[in-house]
C-alpha cells in the first residue's frame, strides 16, 4: 500500500508539471501576443509622429504660399498706387476716388485674408479629425492590449490558484506581467500626454477660429459700407475701366494661387496615402524578416558547401597542372637529351665523313704523285731515247726510228689509257664518295627533322590538351561564379536588410547575435577567396614560365638546327670547292702532258725528215701512232665528262640547296606553330585574368 501511495503521488507531480508546461506555453504565447501588440503601437506611434512631421510640413508649405500671396498684395497694392496717381489727374471727383479706393483696398485684404483663414481652418480641421481617428483607433489598441492583460491576469490568478506548489514560476511569470503592465502604462501616459497636445493644438486653432470670425464681422460692417458706396461707385465706372481691366487681371493671379493651393492639398493627399502604404509595407517587411532569415541561414550553408566544392575542384585542378608541368619539364628534358644525343651523333657523322674524305684525298694526292713521277719517269726516258737516237742517227737510224715510234706509240697509248682509265676510276669514286656523302646527309637531316618534327608535333598536342582541360576547368570555375555571384548577390541584399534590422534596438538579442555569426562566416569566405586568388596567381604564373621557358627552349632548338644546316652546308660547300679546284689542277697536268707529247712526237717528226733528208733514201712506211685529229677528240671527250661531272656535281649542290630550304621552311612552320601555342598561352592567360576579374568581384560581393 505505501507503495501505491508513492506511485500516484508521482504520477499526480508529473501531470502537474505537464500542465504547468502547457500553462507556460500558452502564457509564452500571450506573452508574443502583448510583445507583437507593443510593437503594433509602437509602430503606429511612429506612424503619428512622421503624420505630425508632414503637417509642419505642409504648414511651412502653406506659410510659403501666404508669402506668395502677400508678395501678391504687394505688387495689387502697387497698382493701386498707380491707379491713386491716375484718380489724382481726375479734378471733378479725386477726394471721392481715394476714399473708395482706400476702403476697397481694406475690404479687399480683409477678404482675402477670410479666405486664407478659411482654407486654413478647412485644412487644420481635416487634419484635427485624422489625428482624432488615428487617437481613437489607438485608444482602441490600448483597450484592446488592456482587456488581452486583464485577461492574461485572470488567467494568471486562475493558474495561481490551481497550482499553488509552483510558486517560484509564476512569481516570475507575475513579475514579468507586472513588467509588461508598467510598459502598457507608459504607453498610456504618452498617449495621454500626446493627446493632450493634441487637444491643446485644437483649441489653440479654435481660437484662431473665433479671432477669424470676429474678423468676419468686422467685414461685413465693413460690407455694409461698401454697399452704401458702390451707388457713387457706379458712377464713377465709366472713369475706372482701366482700373477694372487690373482689377481682373489680379483675380487671375488670385485663382492660379487658388489652383495652386488645391495642388499642394492633392499632394497632401498623396503623401497620406504615400503614408499608408509605407506603414503596410513596413509591416509586411516586418513579417517577412524572419522567414527571410530562415532562408538566409540555408543560403549561407548552401554557399558554404558551394564554395567548399569550388575550393576542392580548384585544388584537384592546380594539382593537375602541377602534374603536367612536371610532365612537360620531363618531356622537354628527354628532348633535349635527344637533340644532344641527334647532335653529338651528327658530329660524329661528320668528323668521320671528314676523316674519310681526308683519306681519300691523301690517297689522291698519292695516286697524282705517283702519276706525275710516272711523266717524269717517262720524260727521262723519252729524253734519253732522244739521246740515244741521236748517237746512233748514222748507223742505225731506221731501226731506232721504228723501235722508238713503235715504243713511243705503245709507251703513249698505255699511258693514255692508264690516264683515262686513272681518272674515270679517281672521278667515278669522288662522284661515288660525293653521292653517299650527300645520301648520308641527306637522310639524317630528313631523319633529324622528322624526329624533331613529331617530337614538337607530341608537345604542342600535349600543350593543346593541357589548354584545352584548362579551359574547360576556366569555364567551369566561370558557371559556378555566376552561380555563386547570385547567390552571394542574393545573400548580400538579405544582409543588408539583416543589417538595417540590426541597427534598430527593438530587434532581440538572438537575430544581432545571428548577425554577427553570419558576419564571421562571411569573413571566413572571404579567407577562403584570398587563398583561391592566390593559388589562380600561382598557377598564372606558373604557366606564364612554363610557355616562356618552352618557348625559348624551342627558339634556341630552332637557331641551333638552323646553324648547323648552315654549318654542314658551308663544310659541303668548301669539300665542292676542294674537290673542284683539285679537278682543275688535274686537268692543267693532263693538258701538260698532253702538251709534251705533242711536242716529243714533232721532235720526232723533224728527226725523221732530217735522217731522209741526210741518207738520201726514202725510208719505209711506218705504221701510224696516235694523230692530231684522235688526240683532239679524246681532249673534247675528257672535256664532255668533265663538264657531265661538273652538271652532276652542280645538281647535286642544288638538291642539297633545296633540301636545306625545305629544312629552313619547316623550320618556318615550327616557328608559326610555337607561335601559334604562344598565342593559345596568352589567350589561356587573358581567360585566368577574367577569372581572377570575376573572383574579385567574387570577393567584392561578399563584403559587407
Amino acid at each position: 500500500a505505501p507503495l501505491a501511495v508513492k506511485h500516484t503521488r508521482t504520477g499526480t507531480s508529473i501531470s502537474s508539471i505537464r500542465e504547468v508546461r502547457e500553462d507556460g506555453r500558452a502564457l509564452e504565447e500571450m506573452q508574443k501576443k502583448l510583445a507583437e501588440a507593443l510593437d503594433d503601437a509602437k509602430a503606429k506611434e511612429v506612424a503619428l509622429v512622421s503624420l505630425e512631421s508632414e503637417v509642419a510640413a505642409l504648414k511651412i508649405s502653406l506659410a510659403e504660399a501666404e508669402t506668395v500671396a502677400e508678395a501678391k498684395i504687394v505688387s495689387l497694392k502697387a497698382a493701386e498706387e498707380a491707379m491713386q496717381v491716375l484718380e489724382k489727374q481726375l479734378k471733378e471727383s479725386s477726394d471721392t476716388i481715394e476714399s473708395l479706393k482706400a476702403e476697397h483696398e481694406a475690404h479687399q485684404g480683409v477678404q482675402d485674408e477670410l479666405e486664407a483663414a478659411r482654407a486654413a481652418l478647412l485644412e487644420a480641421s481635416e487634419q484635427i479629425q485624422k489625428l482624432q481617428g488615428q487617437l481613437d483607433e489607438m485608444a482602441a489598441n490600448v483597450i484592446a492590449s488592456k482587456e488581452a492583460l486583464e485577461a492574461l491576469r485572470d488567467e494568471k490568478e486562475a493558474l495561481v490558484a490551481s497550482h499553488s506548489t509552483d510558486s517560484v514560476a509564476a512569481a516570475a511569470e507575475h513579475e514579468a506581467l507586472v513588467k509588461a503592465q508598467a510598459e502598457l502604462e507608459a504607453l498610456k501616459a504618452e498617449l495621454a500626454g500626446s493627446k493632450a497636445a493634441a487637444d491643446q493644438r485644437l483649441q489653440e486653432v479654435l481660437s484662431q477660429v473665433a479671432d477669424l470670425q470676429t474678423k468676419l464681422e468686422a467685414s461685413a460692417q465693413l460690407g455694409a459700407q461698401l454697399n452704401a458706396l458702390k451707388v457713387e461707385k457706379e458712377e464713377m465706372a465709366s472713369r475706372l475701366s482701366e482700373l477694372e481691366v487690373e482689377t481682373l487681371e489680379l483675380k487671375e493671379v488670385q485663382e492660379s494661387i487658388d489652383d495652386e493651393r488645391e495642388a499642394m492639398q492633392t499632394k497632401l493627399k498623396d503623401l497620406e496615402s504615400q503614408l499608408a502604404q509605407a506603414t503596410k509595407a513596413t509591416d509586411d517587411a516586418l513579417a517577412k524578416l524572419k522567414a527571410r532569415e530562415e532562408d538566409f541561414s540555408s543560403l549561407l550553408a548552401n554557399t558554404k558547401e558551394m564554395h567548399a566544392e569550388e575550393m576542392r575542384l580548384s585544388t584537384e585542378s592546380y594539382t593537375k597542372l602541377i602534374a603536367q608541368h612536371e610532365n612537360i619539364k620531363a618531356e622537354l628534358a628527354n628532348a633535349w637529351a635527344a637533340h644532344e644525343k641527334g647532335k653529338n651523333d651528327a658530329q660524329t657523322a661528320l668528323d668521320e665523313a671528314e676523316k674519310a674524305f681526308n683519306a681519300k684525298q691523301t690517297e689522291l694526292d698519292q695516286e697524282i704523285e705517283r702519276i706525275q713521277s710516272d711523266l717524269d719517269n717517262q720524260e727521262n726516258f723519252y729524253n734519253q731515247k732522244v739521246e740515244a737516237i741521236k748517237a746512233e742517227h748514222t748507223k742505225l737510224l731506221e731501226e731506232a726510228f721504228d723501235r722508238a715510234k713503235k715504243e713511243a706509240a705503245e709507251a703513249h697509248g698505255a699511258d693514255l689509257h692508264t690516264l683515262r682509265s686513272n681518272s674515270d676510276a679517281t672521278i667515278q669514286q669522288i662522284h661515288t664518295a660525293n653521292q653517299v656523302a650527300l645520301e648520308s646527309l641527306r637522310s639524317e637531316y630528313a631523319s633529324t627533322i622528322e624526329d624533331t618534327v613529331q617530337k614538337y608535333e607530341k608537345q604542342i598536342s600535349g600543350l593543346n590538351l593541357d589548354l584545352k582541360s584548362a579551359v574547360g576547368d576556366l569555364a567551369k570555375s566561370k558557371a559556378s561564379l555566376e552561380v555563386s555571384r547570385a547567390d552571394v548577390a542574393s545573400l548580400t541584399s538579405q544582409c543588408e536588410v539583416l543589417q538595417a534590422a540590426a541597427q534598430d534596438k527593438s530587434l532581440p538579442v538572438e537575430h544581432l547575435e545571428e548577425v554577427e555569426h553570419y558576419k564571421k562566416e562571411l569573413a571566413v569566405a572571404r579567407d577562403d577567396l584570398a587563398a583561391t586568388n592566390e593559388m589562380l596567381d600561382l598557377t598564372k604564373a606558373s604557366l606564364q614560365e612554363l610557355s616562356e621557358k618552352h618557348g625559348h627552349e624551342l627558339k634556341a632548338s630552332a637557331e641551333a638546327r638552323a646553324a648547323e644546316v648552315s654549318n654542314l652546308t658551308a663544310k659541303h660547300d668548301d669539300e665542292t670547292h676542294k674537290l673542284v679546284s683539285q679537278k682543275s689542277e688535274l686537268l692543267i697536268k693532263l693538258s701538260d702532258a698532253e702538251s709534251e707529247i705533242t711536242t716529243l712526237k714533232a721532235t720526232v717528226a723533224e728527226a725523221e725528215q732530217s735522217s731522209v733528208k741526210s741518207n738520201g733514201t726514202p725510208q719505209p712506211p711506218t705504221s701510224p701512232g696516235v694523230t692530231k685529229e684522235e688526240l683532239l677528240e679524246m681532249h673534247r671527250a675528257h672535256n664532255l665528262k668533265i663538264s657531265d661531272l661538273e652538271a652532276a656535281h652542280e645538281k647535286s649542290i642544288k638538291l642539297l640547296e633545296e633540301q636545306a630550304e625545305s629544312g629552313k621552311q619547316e623550320i618556318v612552320g615550327l616557328k608559326e606553330k610555337i607561335r601559334h601555342l604562344k598565342m593559345e598561352v596568352e589567350l589561356l592567360t587573358e581567360q585566368v585574368d577574367e577569372g581572377e576579374d570575376v573572383l574579385a568581384q567574387y570577393a567584392k560581393s561578399f563584403q559587407l
